[in-house]
């Protein structure tokens, strides 16, 4: 894996990506999983962590697998080409 990569970020990236095809806001999300608004707006940007228990509820939430978050990961740690979370399309193929 190239220096620089942010897991975080890649799973922010998700996250956004996911809550925009569910046609989820950000308060409606926020509210849904019971974390303020401003905290939604730090995972999705990738400048906090998540834990175990977090990404379990956001998934549940949303309606995605866990491993939804972690697929293209490591194409994008090797490859830097930018965003490699799927398309949240892939949601109605994939599981």
């Amino acid at each position: 894996m190239k220096n620089g990569f942010n897991i975080d970020k890649h799973i922010g990236d998700c996250l956004r990506r996911v809550r925009i095809f569910r046609g989820m806001g950000r308060l409606e999300f926020a509210t849904a999983v019971g974390l303020p608004i401003n905290e939604v707006e730090t995972l999705e940007s990738g400048r906090k962590q998540l834990s175990h228990e977090w990404l379990l509820k956001i998934a549940s939430v949303l309606d995605v697998p866990v491993h939804f978050f972690f697929r293209g990961l490591f194409v994008m740690a090797d490859n830097d080409n930018g965003d490699a979370c799927d398309p949240p399309e892939a949601l109605l193929t994939a599981e």
